[in-house]
């Protein structure tokens, strides 16, 4: 599966970006994890490669490099493109195995229970494409309508119709809902003080330390609010955690 998602993206890069993404890896593989990086990062913001493989050769190379919260990072992005990728979870693991606390990730749906719409399956893309198929199985059945026209073609056109407005709902309902959302983040340094309010003058409540995953509530110029597993909250600098969506839009 791996092998199948670098060679993917490899054919869907332009010649220039092939070359840069096969030099990076020569790169990872002769333990310049420094050099290998600085690739993999340019074909994500100069390139806009945005996929599962990138994200997890960039987990693979801070994790070589010694950075366990950066290469958790890039793991939970490459699994938030992809749940089924299973060699980035292994290594994920592996990752927290050494870091400080081992702390399991929230669910952010711990944090909204009584939001339904939060237990969809689906995510905002997929029901779009429900949409969109059915708006053209409708268009469709119009066509068909218009040389050949049955009571039985006119409820089944109906139905249709009203199955894209719902999935169109449910779509921007979904949607809204993956905005507001808490945000997974991962603590990049290691020791991050978490105060009670947005005054790093104050003595901290808490730390988190470095490959620490949690939840991001609330944004506020530098500043983000964090929920623990622990169930402590408070507020940090927003440099010193990344946060997994946000890096995904970039």
């Amino acid at each position: 599966m791996t092998l199948l998602l670098i060679t993917l993206t490899l054919f869907s890069l332009p010649p220039d970006g092939a070359a840069l993404f096969e030099e990076s890896n020569t790169a990872y593989h002769e333990g310049q994890y420094t050099d290998a990086i600085a690739g993999y990062e340019k074909l994500q913001h100069q390139f806009d490669v945005k996929n599962a493989a990138l994200f997890f050769n960039l987990g693979n190379a801070w994790r070589k490099n010694g950075n366990p919260g950066k290469a958790i990072l890039y793991y939970e992005m490459a699994l938030a493109m992809d749940q089924r990728f299973a060699p980035a979870r292994a290594n994920m693991e592996r990752c927290l195995e050494n870091t400080k606390r081992n702390l399991p990730a929230l669910d952010p749906r711990q944090l909204n229970p009584h939001s339904l719409i939060r237990y969809y399956p689906l995510s905002p893309m997929q029901s779009l494409f429900l949409t969109h198929s059915f708006l053209l199985l409708a268009l469709l059945l119009l066509a068909v309508r218009y040389w050949k026209e049955t009571p039985r073609l006119i409820r089944f056109s109906r139905i249709v119709l009203i199955l894209a407005m719902i999935f169109f709902a449910i779509t921007v309902s979904v949607n809204y809902t993956s905005e507001s959302s808490p945000k997974q983040a991962v603590a990049l340094s290691e020791e991050i003080p978490v105060y009670f309010s947005m005054n790093a003058m104050d003595s901290p409540r808490f730390f988190l330390y470095e490959g620490d995953r949690v939840l991001i509530d609330r944004i506020e110029k530098e500043w983000v609010r964090v929920n623990t597993y622990g169930g402590e909250r408070g507020w940090t600098k927003k440099s010193g955690v990344g946060i997994v969506e946000l890096l995904m839009r970039e």
